[in-house]
């Protein structure tokens, strides 16, 4: 396998895209680039502060934008994505033809890492792990078809996360 020059994220919220982005770049000399935080740029605002006037719709539609740009751009890079930039069928159509990593997180591992993290709008619930449960078996699938490698993230850390991955596309 030839290795990619861009490799997208995709997961759950709080199943460590934006860490493990980080450091593959770093390991593998790219730039990250961070979906959320582009789209607050272009929004200039919050996420939550865009959620919260605006609604999930049209905050799915900025994100449809933001991620067409990035991918539009010809540079080599680590993108790591928010959880549910897989909804749209046209963000999935645009992600096909990258070579995409999903960070498979159960709900339950998940609830420990975001379960005091206000900043996410979809997560602010009475009951998280019920949220989490749904945001899964909707999200799971859409991942899956557009993963070009699964890894599960259950009980590991970051650091070897990120060597499953360059090992991964390093064969």
């Amino acid at each position: 396998m030839v290795k990619p020059s861009r490799i997208i994220l995709v997961g759950l919220p709080g199943c460590g895209k934006s860490t493990i982005g980080r450091m593959l770049g770093r390991r593998l000399d790219l730039p990250c680039i961070d979906l959320d935080f582009e789209i607050e740029k272009k929004i200039d605002c919050s996420i939550k502060s865009f959620f919260q006037k605006n609604g999930e719709a049209q905050f799915r539609n900025i994100e449809s934008l933001v991620l067409k740009d990035v991918l539009s751009s010809n540079g080599s890079f680590v993108l790591a994505t928010g959880g549910g930039v897989v909804l749209k069928e046209d963000n999935r159509l645009l992600l096909l033809p990258e070579y995409v990593v999903y960070l498979s997180s159960l709900p339950g591992d998940l609830l420990k890492r975001v379960g005091s993290d206000d900043t996410r709008p979809l997560l602010q619930t009475d009951d998280l792990l019920v949220t989490l449960s749904v945001l899964f078996q909707t999200r799971h699938p859409l991942y899956e078809l557009v993963a070009d490698f699964v890894i599960a993230t259950s009980g590991k850390s970051a650091s070897k996360l990120t060597d499953e991955i360059i090992s991964g596309i390093c064969l």
